[in-house]
């Protein structure tokens, strides 16, 4: 459920990434069916549990966490390509290539400042 109470922004930005694309692939032509559609949404699953995991690692357990969120941003680079190239096979339309790719930058941004928070609030913890 995008933007339930208590959910990070950063995983509610990812969840609007992750349903557009999930609605854009569903008129992808067929024969892209088993090939990009399938990784886009394998990564799109892997990226959605990387950021649930390191939401549910405590804070104290700092190594397995940043591990997790740096693991989401590596997918999320894997998944820029793919799309990309996706984009130039016409797969998917450039406009959806665009919109996506601003909806997934929107969450590397917040990912980034979702780190810079746990590193503020460690160092006070300290």
């Amino acid at each position: 459920m995008p933007g339930k109470k208590g959910t990070l922004y950063v995983i509610t930005c990812f969840e609007k990434s992750r349903d557009y694309l999930f609605n854009i692939l569903e008129n992808a032509p067929k024969k892209f069916r088993y090939s990009f559609v399938r990784k886009i949404e394998q990564c799109l699953l892997e990226i959605d549990e990387c950021l649930i995991t390191a939401n549910r690692i405590r804070l104290e357990e700092e190594k397995e966490r940043t591990d997790e969120q740096e693991k989401a941003k590596r997918k999320i680079a894997v998944l820029c390509s793919i799309l990309r190239i996706a984009a130039k096979q016409s797969c998917i339309s450039l406009s959806h290539y665009e919109q996506a790719s601003k909806l997934l930058s929107d969450t590397l941004l917040y990912l980034d400042k979702w780190r810079e928070s746990d590193k503020k609030r460690r160092l006070s913890n300290t």
